[in-house]
This record gives C-alpha cells, sequence and structure tokens, in this order.
C-alpha cells in the first residue's frame, strides 16, 4: 500500500508541476502579448517588437501568436525605418526566406558586372533596375511623379479596445480555474 501512496505522490507532484509549467506558459505568452499591444499604442515600435517576438518565442496559444506575428510583421515592415541590408538580414519575420532572398538579389546584380554590355545593353540595364528595386523595394514607403502618387506600403490598422483585454483575460481567468479544479480533483484521489 505504501508503495502506491509513493507513486501517487510523484504522479500528482509531477501533473501539478506541468499544470504549473502549462500555466506560467501561458501567463507569460499573454504578458508578452499585452505588452506589445501597449508598447505598440504607445508608439515604442522597439519594445513592442521585443514583447511580440518573445510570444512568438513561448509559441502558446496559436490565436495569441498569430495576432503577436501579424503585429510583428506591420511594426518590421512599416513603422521601424531599417537599413535595406538590416531589413532583409534581421528580421524577426521570415528571416530564412528573407536572406536567401537578399543573397540571390546581391549575387544576382554582382553577378551582372561580369556580363559584356556592348550586346543588348537595355536588357541588361532593364534587369539590373529591376534586381535593384527589387532589393531597395522594402525600403520604399511611396513612389512620387508629377502628377501621381503611389503609396506602395500601407500600415495595418490596430485597435485596443479595454474591452477586448478584458474579455481575454476573463477568457483566461476561467481557463485557469478550470485547470485548478481538475488539479484539485487529481489530489482527491
Amino acid at each position: 500500500m505504501k508503495r502506491n501512496s509513493n507513486i501517487s505522490i510523484k504522479l500528482l507532484a509531477k501533473v501539478t508541476s506541468e499544470l504549473l509549467r502549462y500555466n506560467t506558459l501561458r501567463i507569460e505568452s499573454y504578458n508578452s502579448y499585452f505588452l506589445g499591444c501597449f508598447y505598440y499604442k504607445l508608439k515604442d515600435y522597439f519594445s513592442a517588437k521585443d514583447e511580440f517576438t518573445n510570444c512568438r518565442k513561448l509559441n502558446f496559444e496559436p490565436k495569441v501568436t498569430n495576432s503577436a506575428k501579424q503585429l510583428l510583421e506591420d511594426i518590421w515592415n512599416h513603422k521601424i525605418d531599417t537599413s535595406i541590408p538590416k531589413w532583409w538580414l534581421e528580421s524577426p519575420c521570415h528571416s530564412f526566406r528573407r536572406k536567401i532572398t537578399f543573397l540571390f538579389l546581391l549575387f544576382s546584380i554582382f553577378g551582372l558586372s561580369f556580363i559584356d554590355w556592348k550586346d543588348n545593353t537595355t536588357q541588361y540595364v532593364f534587369l539590373f533596375m529591376l534586381l535593384f528595386f527589387f532589393l531597395v523595394s522594402p525600403c520604399l514607403k511611396s513612389l512620387k511623379g508629377s502628377e501621381i502618387e503611389i503609396e506602395l506600403q500601407s500600415p495595418q490598422n490596430f485597435e485596443l479596445t479595454p474591452g477586448l483585454i478584458e474579455k481575454s483575460l476573463k477568457d483566461f481567468e476561467k481557463d485557469f480555474e478550470k485547470g485548478l479544479k481538475s488539479e484539485l480533483n487529481w489530489e482527491i484521489f
């Protein structure tokens, strides 16, 4: 009988520690997300970027993680002005794809310098301009002509209302209470 109670106590301790770790990750994820939202509203985009990146690394709840990813992309693409290499190489979203694309564009432009430009000069200039445009396009906000202006990137509209925060926190509290009740049921057995 003593052996069974020892096993039950170890099992209960393991379940309790896992539940606490689960709830801690969830709290940290929500905390990072909401802090990121508040920093975003205060226009402290660097702090918001850090919090949303942390939320994505925790990767706890898909709904929160996806929202953090969208806001992180919006911050990186529209709110923070970076140099062209930094935008391509230090991006918090899709970093591997962006690095590969940057290297491809850079090597393609560099490779054009080894081509004999005497033949087909117009085509090579067009190709060079096209590759260069793709290379600098992430940092372009708008193109202006004499009579026309084209906005290339439009930022997302983001609204953080107190009702949304309150609803999310109430849902979290309900789920936490359910987890706590199920933990107490384990203690009875």
